[in-house]
């Protein structure tokens, strides 16, 4: 078992063994076989025997110390938080030195060994059937509405894997070549226990699903996981909920049934019991078939992780360029736990392009600085062209490592460099401008305040407007007066319009501090690469006037005209075999359509609403239209509107922010985060749930058939310009 230690609780946190010594039934026998260092909420966590039932793995969060000494790592111990430029941080947001990690040891303790790391703070792990490692990882809801926010994610653990969780604005994005990506990506939430149904005495479809307690919403998802690869995806769907249902873990019972406990953060504790209603429900023992190429390939190259014989580089070598995540990072992983002179000189003859990126990329974090300039030469002589977006963006990630490893290159080939990535922004796609536009600040482009300016004041959301804002920050020269008011009338602008950081369910003020701390720290970031005069010429915006700039992150299609009262009947059937659809205008649709302004969906929009990236497993195709087209139909709970009637006959609607003896604040308007009223008790007469969505009822009627199409196959993809749907 594992302590989470306190001060108060007079034990170590720590793996324990407890055991019954003299058969009397009675569990008398405590010993502390690690100590931890660390504690609380971001302390360590569960346990799982692994597949053979000899070992343990061991779960921690991300203010625990990884137990030192270790007697083997898979994770090549080389890791770095491999920033390229300086990152945004603020109180609450720096917790832990490396991120949650998981260990394997012994019954004895005598034995450990480094898994995976990366994660931020997950509570439970669960092993499938074959001995894949989940987990739930949690997010940070203090970073919603900020592009650098990643939302609570099933993972699937692999071998030396990292999961590229860093504090600040520092958290690397999903597709860096140098971590792995979840499996299913499930908005905000507070994870604790996860179970796989194995055992239940419930439908097939939930004896194999993995289930997820949200603590703070206090539900138990479903998650149906499938192999994709040699990894996994998959979609979620709520199994259980209900009001004060705080769940904290959960186990299957001999009798087929889910248990599950609430609690936590000193609320009283319960044990219930989920069964199903049949009494002949019988048990059925599932198999499994075989397993496909590319897992079998990912399994046979981590089972090198921790043998170090030179002769698994040439294992490696073969699946270096895999298309596949898992398989490309389990061979690059073999690599650098061998000395780069074993593998060096293969990687730059390499001719496959994908395997010289993925072999740049071992060599930049495990090579010395004598290997950046040729680094950087093999890389300038790559073609993107040839690349599709991912490539692209390992390429610019490789880019990236051979900086934040080595430092600055020399001038010329620093110089070369640059013009080289000049000449790629901006590009269509924003991930890859977010990419190029942070090696150009760094490599002090000139070009790159005019172009980041630009992309910045047409970003389609507040997240990527925020980004270049943030690297912007860092530019000291170059720029012209238009472009410092520019962005200072941006600052202004934003700091009324924007907002983020909702993810704290019962401080939403506390919860807007914080989003605007970060947005102080990058303004003052910037004003301090102001010279005096130009503070002085700034000096009327600086005070928070001259609000010219006035950027539209949502542009109504069509001049907004009414182009068709849609109905469900119109569209529901469509959907069905939906084939040949245009991404791009789907993309645009979502925000034309006024969608980005209260939704996230992969990656983009705000935080108002719910999160849409998984909206896919949650409703059907009829469902989901009338969600859109009726959105009073269904209100959920946690965004349903408070209608208050005064005593003077008046009647307000909005959301309830506070409700105390002698006063209560509504925000009127979601879209405009400082639109509080401040009300005296006495003058109520009544609240009441509002049975009108504060979602608008039209949003879909200004577009045209194939623009309600395109923007519902985007929905339906979520986000992936690769799905059927586009083919």
């Amino acid at each position: 078992m594992v302590v989470n230690g306190t001060p108060k609780s007079g034990w170590q946190s720590g793996l324990y063994r407890v055991r019954d010594s003299n058969g009397d039934d009675r569990l008398d026998e405590v010993t502390l076989l690690r100590q931890f260092e660390g504690a609380g909420e971001h302390g360590p966590h569960g346990l799982a025997l692994t597949p053979d039932g000899k070992r343990i793995f061991v779960l921690a969060g991300n203010a625990t110390e990884i137990p030192e000494p270790l007697d083997d790592s898979r994770v090549p111990r080389i890791w770095a938080d491999d920033h390229l430029l300086p990152r945004e941080q603020y109180r609450g947001s720096i917790i832990g030195p490396q991120g949650a990690w998981v260990c394997i040891t012994d019954p004895e303790g005598e034995y450990w060994e480094l898994f995976c790391r990366g994660m931020r703070n997950p509570y439970d792990i669960a092993l499938d059937r074959r001995g894949n490692l989940f987990t739930w990882d949690s997010d940070n809801e203090r970073d919603t509405g900020q592009p650098w926010y990643r939302p609570t994610r099933v993972c699937f653990l692999s071998s030396g894997g990292d999961y590229g969780w860093r504090s600040g604005s520092g958290k690397w994005p999903k597709y860096y070549k140098d971590s792995l990506p979840p499996a299913v990506e499930t908005g905000t939430g507070s994870p604790t226990g996860i179970v796989f149904g194995y055992g239940t005495h419930f439908p097939a479809r939930y004896r194999d699903a993995l289930f997820i307690l949200d603590w703070s919403f206090g539900s138990i998802e479903a998650v149906f996981l499938k192999p994709d690869g040699a990894g996994f995806t998959g979609r979620s769907e709520v199994f259980a909920a209900g009001d004060a249902l705080p769940v904290t873990d959960a186990a299957v019972g001999q009798d087929g049934a889910l248990y599950f406990t609430t609690g936590g953060r000193q609320l009283d504790s319960f044990l219930y019991r989920i069964r199903h209603r049949s009494p002949n429900f019988e048990e059925v023992a599932e198999e499994e078939g075989p397993e496909n190429e590319l897992a079998a390939t990912r399994r046979e190259l981590d089972s090198h992780h921790v043998s170090r014989d030179p002769a698994h580089i040439d294992k490696a070598w073969s699946h270096l360029g895999s298309g596949d995540r898992f398989v490309g990072a389990s061979a690059r992983t073999i690599l650098e736990h061998h000395e780069p002179d074993l593998w060096r000189e293969r990687v730059f003859e390499a001719s496959d392009p994908m395997a010289k990126i993925n072999g740049l990329i071992a060599l930049a974090r495990a090579g010395r600085k004598g290997d950046q300039e040729a680094i950087l030469h093999a890389l300038n002589r790559l073609d993107p062209g040839s690349l599709d977006e991912q490539g692209v963006l390992d390429l610019l990630r490789a880019y990236q490592l051979s900086f934040t490893r080595f430092g600055r290159a020399s001038d010329p080939l620093a110089q070369a460099t640059t013009d080289r990535l000049e000449k790629l922004y901006p590009s269509d796609t924003f991930f890859i401008n977010r990419e190029l536009s942070r090696l150009l600040v760094y490599l002090e482009s000139p070009r790159v305040i005019a172009t980041s300016l630009d992309l910045l004041t047409k970003g389609r959301t507040q997240e990527e407007q925020i980004h270049f804002a943030l690297v912007l920050r860092l530019v000291k020269t170059g720029w012209t007066l238009d472009h410092r008011k520019t962005y200072f009338r941006w600052f202004n602008h934003a700091a009324k319009s924007y907002r983020g950081g909702a993810g704290v369910v019962n401080e939403p003020s506390k919860s807007l501090r914080i989003f605007k701390q970060v947005f102080g720290q990058m303004r003052s970031a910037a004003i301090s690469t102001l010279t005096s005069e130009e503070k002085t010429a700034l000096k009327g915006i600086l005070g928070g006037g001259d609000a010219a700039f006035k950027p539209k992150l949502v542009e109504p299609a069509a001049g907004g005209e009414i182009v068709r009262r849609w109905e469900v009947p119109d569209l529901v059937d469509a959907l069905d075999g939906l084939e040949g659809r245009n991404f791009l205008r789907g993309r645009s649709m979502y925000t034309a359509a006024s969608c980005a302004a209260c939704h996230r969906f992969a990656g983009e929009g705000q935080p108002i609403g719910p999160d849409l990236s998984a909206v896919v497993a949650r409703f059907n195709h009829r469902a989901l239209l009338e969600s859109i087209i009726e959105p009073s139909k269904v209100i959920s709970d946690q965004f349903q509107q408070t209608l208050v009637e005064l005593r003077d006959g008046t009647t307000l609607t909005g959301t309830l922010l506070d409700n105390l003896d002698d006063h209560f604040k509504l925000q009127l308007n979601p879209l405009v985060p400082d639109s509080i009223l401040t009300i005296d008790s006495t003058q109520m007469e009544r609240l009441s749930p509002s049975p009108v969505s504060s979602m608008p009822a039209s949003l879909l009627d200004t577009l045209n058939w194939d623009e309600a199409l395109d923007l519902m196959a985007y929905l339906l993809s979520r986000g992936n310009p690769d799905h059927a749907v586009f083919q």
